[in-house]
């Protein structure tokens, strides 16, 4: 009898806790009890355009990037880029050896920071005309010294926010310890992740509706010995605030970042590619992300319903190099045109595949 007594008096009292619980429900309009407000739309925004690919290769990190491209030419950090339709493309030929020749040309070194410029080359029967210059949305450069780039997806107004945010915490560290060397880890663990997660658990205010990858070398060692590309630091957040130490062959941020990363396992898989087994040259691990991009593009039906010309002109490609090499740069970005080449070769190999798939 005693122990029913105390059975109807927990129901009871757990009764009228579900009962509370509903009254704070429908006093605030949310249609769900989940503790945090607005996280299903935020995470929806940040993955609802663009996409974001990187891959290692052997001594540099790729990074792919297809968004709609912006006309906004606020978006300012700290300084500017100054890349101008006059910079010429660079020949890294000159003091390398003959093994690193074939990857030398193709790239315009960044050397300051913002976010990132593309000014193409293109004759001016391209879809884009010859020193037209657009400024990326999601890409931008935080530190020149040490090659600290930021990548984020998501609305454009928390974008440009965190990147100033970003770019703030960076100068700050530089003027409090002079010369400091800051990387991908401490980045998003000191600055990125503390804000967005802030703002996820903060009852006043809906998550950023933003993904974020950062990417940068290991800080150098004590002795100054050459960093090697497996120390390369690759983190992502997500709206939520919860950070990822990406240690495999790539990253992936944006939308259908599940496809992507099937997609370029699947084509590593297939040729053998691992981290002792990298790709050689940028032009292979750019050339391994278009393909991946395709065939996402294909399975989510994409690429049927949208021009290839569209599809070129929301690529851009970086660079972000460990400094082994004898350059004086740690980031540069693909020149269009070596882009739009690669790009070409690799939708006609997925155009045939098909016909002779359909055949």
């Amino acid at each position: 009898m005693k122990n029913n007594s105390s059975n109807l008096a927990t129901s009871i009292r757990l009764f009228v806790v579900l009962k509370i619980l509903l009254f704070v429900q429908a006093s605030s309009g949310s249609s769900s009890i989940y503790p945090v407000n607005n996280l299903e739309s935020s995470l929806a925004a940040s993955s609802s355009q663009a996409s974001v690919i990187a891959l290692r290769c052997h001594d540099c990190i790729v990074v792919l990037s297809m968004s709609p491209p912006s006309k906004d030419q606020t978006c300012n950090l700290t300084l500017s880029n100054a890349i101008s339709a006059n910079d010429e493309v660079i020949d890294e030929t000159q003091g390398l050896t003959d093994t690193n020749k074939e990857d030398g040309s193709g790239l315009i070194p960044i050397t300051h920071r913002g976010p990132i410029s593309t000014v193409t080359t293109l004759d001016s029967s391209s879809i884009i005309s010859r020193g037209m210059e657009r400024r990326s949305r999601i890409m931008h450069l935080l530190q020149e010294k040490s090659g600290l780039a930021l990548f984020m997806t998501g609305f454009a107004s928390d974008t440009q926010y965190l990147a100033r945010y970003a770019a703030g915490h960076i100068s700050q560290e530089e003027q409090i310890y002079a010369g400091t060397y800051i990387n991908a880890r401490d980045l998003v663990r000191n600055a990125l992740g503390p804000i967005i997660q802030r703002a996820t658990l903060s009852s006043g205010s809906r998550p950023f509706g933003v993904q974020a990858l950062a990417v940068s070398p290991a800080k150098p060692n004590e002795n100054d010995m050459p960093r090697s590309t497996s120390a390369m630091i690759m983190t992502t957040l997500d709206p939520s605030g919860n950070l990822r130490y990406w240690h495999g062959m790539g990253a992936f941020i944006g939308k259908d970042s599940n496809l992507n990363q099937k997609h370029l396992h699947q084509i590593l898989e297939k040729a053998g590619t691992t981290l002792e087994n990298k790709p050689e040259t940028w032009r292979d691990g750019l050339h391994i992300c278009i393909k991946a991009l395709l065939e996402t593009a294909e399975e989510s039906q994409n690429l049927r319903v949208t021009p290839s010309d569209e599809i070129i002109s929301e690529l851009d490609a970086l660079v972000i190099f460990d400094n082994r090499g004898m350059r004086n740069h740690s980031c540069a970005r693909i020149d269009q045109k070596v882009l739009n080449e690669l790009f070409s070769k690799c939708y006609a190999s997925t155009s045939e595949k098909n016909v002779n798939t359909n055949s």
